[in-house]
């Protein structure tokens, strides 16, 4: 049985998006995660483990945050925003780590 958790940059509760398979049907739900616990996968959901992976954050840019995730190894990704013709940055990461 597997385990997720969030990201070690994360320091405070956080509220996510979740979908889960109940009676045949998709539900989408949010869950809240505390920072430094380790919560186990339900065995029979693959919509669950699915909607985990497929969490990501859009913050603001800042230098700070992104000297944070790269001094801790997490992916990121930064955008330009596409609306204001790229003036404003975004910074992209997935909050939530999934061991299988």
């Amino acid at each position: 049985m597997g385990t997720f958790n969030l990201i070690p940059g994360i320091e405070n509760r956080t509220k996510i998006n979740v979908c889960t398979r109940r009676k045949g049907y998709l539900q989408y739900s949010c869950a809240v995660l505390d920072p430094g616990v380790e919560y186990e996968l339900p065995e029979d959901d693959p919509a669950f483990v699915e909607s985990l992976k497929k969490e990501t954050y859009t913050k603001h840019w800042s230098q700070a945050i992104e000297d944070k995730l790269k001094s801790m190894g997490i992916p990121y990704e930064v955008k330009n925003c596409k609306q204001c013709g790229g003036r404003v940055k975004k910074i992209i990461y997935h909050p939530v780590e999934v061991h299988e």
